[in-house]
């Protein structure tokens, strides 16, 4: 898996950006206002489009006045572009997608090339081309011309279905779980005891994380899951060395909750790319030196991005 190249155009404060020449494990520098956190939600809102079309997509980002640049003027404005060239499974991909209309619920054109060869192409009014061949079917055109070739693009549609944008909130990652909440981390890391029960049932991964977790938090000895028999909801509690009793989550620093939410993150994703904004709050110097480290470890796998 190698990511060679992302371009954007017209999200929120870009206006233009190509990157190339990307590690698997990228940190992303700069001053308040720079537009790391645009380029995330850039990357994210392409992920939305992928799953669930552009009209899904843009409401979920607050509609077009909140996407599109205002240093961009008429139909300009109204567009949205993106890029991302990739190797994937000894397979190199090039995709592109452009959202017309932004103002009016988005129609997608794209051009998908594997190795080369263009495998499908979407143009100006909804005119399908699959493998050379004009399609004269009924499509939405709110929706990726990807799952028209799954079987052919399975690598490169799973990868961009993968994206995944994470903005820990310590406050919300000690609360309780439902019992029916999903069992995939959400953005804010609000359901972390309930993903870290289901890692749990990995004998090697929740090893990892305790080690981990130890290593990053001298004099921690377990994090555990209780359960609430009253109102069925899960909870964490931690155990200090040297200490009988344990701890819940409420009592723990912001930092701690940090570091368990990452490592849970990166214990939890297989592929595409992860996108931590902020990992660096509460956490002192050694501690991030030590998360980075397993970030590396990683990101042999998929993308990881802070």
């Amino acid at each position: 898996m190698s990511l060679q190249s992302i371009q954007i155009k017209n999200f929120k404060s870009i206006v233009d950006i190509n990157i190339k020449n990307i590690s698997s494990f990228s940190v992303f520098a700069g001053s308040n206002g720079s537009g790391k956190s645009n380029f995330f939600e850039a990357l994210e809102f392409i992920r939305d489009v992928i799953r669930n079309g552009t009209q899904e997509a843009i409401k979920k980002h607050n509609g077009y006045e909140n996407i599109h640049s205002h240093k961009l003027r008429n139909i300009n404005a109204k567009r949205f572009y993106a890029k991302l060239t990739l190797i994937l499974e000894e397979d190199s991909y090039s995709y592109e997608m452009e959202i017309k209309e932004l103002d009016k619920g988005g129609s997608l054109l794209e051009k998908v090339i594997k190795n080369g060869t263009v495998s499908a192409k979407r143009t100006p009014g909804n005119n399908l081309t699959l493998n050379g061949i004009k399609q004269e079917i009924e499509y939405s055109e709110k929706e990726t011309i990807l799952k028209l070739i799954s079987k052919e693009a399975k690598e490169l549609l799973e990868f961009l279905s993968a994206i995944e944008r994470y903005q820990i909130d310590p406050t919300k990652a000690r609360e309780a779980d439902d019992l029916f909440t999903s069992e995939t981390l959400d953005t804010y890391a609000s359901n972390l005891s309930t993903v870290l029960n289901k890692l749990s049932k990995d004998k090697n991964v929740i090893e990892d994380i305790m080690d981990a977790m130890q290593m990053i938090v001298p004099g921690l000895e377990k994090v555990s899951i209780q359960k609430e028999s009253l109102n069925s909801k899960s909870y964490l509690v931690f155990k200090e060395t040297g200490i009988k009793r344990k701890f819940p989550a409420g009592l723990i620093s912001d930092g701690t909750i940090y570091a368990l939410a990452m490592l849970a993150i990166i214990n939890s994703n297989t592929k595409g790319i992860v996108l931590i904004e902020e990992p660096e709050r509460g956490l002192n110097p050694k501690a991030i030196a030590e998360l980075v480290e397993f970030f590396r470890d990683k990101s042999e796998k998929f993308n990881i991005f802070i």
